[in-house]
Parts: C-alpha cells; structure tokens; sequence
C-alpha cells in the first residue's frame, strides 16, 4: 500500500517553494486595472498564470478561459473527476503579524495569506435520496448557526446538523454533475419574475439531487427567482461528466 505522507514529504521542499511562489502574488481585485484577458486586474492575472505554468511545468494540459478561470488537465474519456479551487483576489485586511504576501516558516508552520474570511467549521455531506442522485456536497456550518464559539461537541447542540444537507455550498452527485457558488462583489441576487422563490443553497441541492448534466441543471434553475442566502451577489459554475 502505498504511504502518501511519505510521498508527499519527497515533494516538501518543491511543494512549499511552488506554494510561497503562488503566496507572493498580490492578486487582489482591481476594477481600475481591469482589461480583456484579465477582468479582476494584474494581480490575480498574474496569478492565474503562475498556476497555468506550474501545471504545464508537471506535464498537464492547460487553458484558460479568457482570465475568469484556468483549467488543468491530464488524460482522456468521456468521463472526469475535477477538483474546484480559486486564488483569493478579496483584500488581505489588517492586523497581520507576519507579512501576508511573504509566506513565513516557523516552528514546522507556515505563516502566509489564505482564504481570507471569517472561521467557519465545515462539514462533508453525503445524500441518496430516493428519487433522487446520491451526491457529496461541503457545507458551511456557519449558515445554520456554528461557529468557534459552537461547535459539535455533543449529540444535543449537533441536532442542527441535520439541516446541513440544505446548506451547500459546492458538491458533485453520482452522474458527475458538479456545482459550486461563487460570489461577485456587487449587489446582491434578488430576482423577482413572478416564479417561485429559491435561496442559493437550496438551488444547489435541488441540482445535484435532480440534474444529470448542465442542462439539466439550467432547465431547473430557469423556473425560479434566485434569492441570496448571504445576502450578496452570486453565480454557479457548474460542469458535467462531458468535461
């Protein structure tokens, strides 16, 4: 079997060399800066490209959507297995001790910039409901009321679990639907067409226990008023098994 700690720390030192790399970009949003090829300004065009490069640097295939996105990629089929992730483009804010865009080793830990929004504990959901797919979806346990200073330490304070599978904020089902939200830093999604009313949260269960491709999921979502469940402006990026 084989021991992936062990080899992960064959990579340690290239992977915290790649890491500081990535860390050292200030790729924070710039509206003034914004232009074809980069629509959040420099920084975070830099750094879309520094990952695009260490991608096709480790033998995968890449493209880039016009600046919004990057896609890394290896191997060919009908089917695929992605992995979402982003690079931050919020501000660093204030009261760091260590210099945010340096990316620090002391003590066996690495101090640098990372996600940067409050703490929220985060849990794995699996569904399968019965007319519905099975899915895996990540829920924001801050959207039903935890926090650092409640967590589930307990089987009394961890009955609002059970709401959690209405709270996603990404998952991929067992037809390779996947769907993630992402938010946008301007008014915030109150649509009112006369439909029925849908929170975001909501509307991603519905498409990864109902849709099967990304039409399926469009035709869905096209029957009702999109509602904020964080109050701010949002959009999806979803994908199917097609790639």
């Amino acid at each position: 079997m084989i021991n992936w700690f062990e080899e992960a720390e064959k990579y340690r030192e290239a992977l915290i060399r790649d890491l500081k790399g990535l860390i050292a970009i200030p790729s924070l949003r710039c509206d003034e800066e914004r232009r074809e090829g980069a629509p959040f300004g420099e920084g975070p065009r830099q750094a879309l490209d520094y990952m695009l490069e260490l991608g096709s640097a480790s033998g995968f295939d890449t493209k880039d959507a016009e600046g919004y996105a990057g896609v890394i990629s290896m191997g060919e089929g009908e089917q695929s297995v992605g992995v979402l992730g982003h690079l931050d483009i919020v501000p660093v804010g204030e009261g760091w001790p260590k210099d945010p865009f340096a990316c620090t080793e002391e003590d066996g830990y690495l101090f640098g910039r990372n996600f940067d929004l409050y703490y929220s504990p985060a849990m794995l959901v699996r569904t399968t409901p019965e007319d519905g797919y099975a899915s895996l979806s990540m829920v924001d346990l801050a959207f039903i009321g935890y926090g650092e200073d409640k967590l589930l330490t307990s089987m009394t304070n961890s009955i609002t679990t059970l709401a959690a599978p209405y709270a996603p904020l990404d998952g991929m089902n067992e037809k390779g639907l996947c769907i993630g939200v992402l938010l946008i830093d301007t008014d915030q999604t109150n649509q009112d067409n006369g439909l029925a009313d849908i929170t975001t949260s909501t509307a991603i269960r519905l498409v990864l226990d109902k849709a099967a491709t990304v039409e399926e999921a469009l035709e869905l979502l096209r029957s009702y008023d999109m509602h904020s469940s964080a109050g701010s402006c949002y959009h999806f990026q979803i994908a199917d098994a097609t790639g």
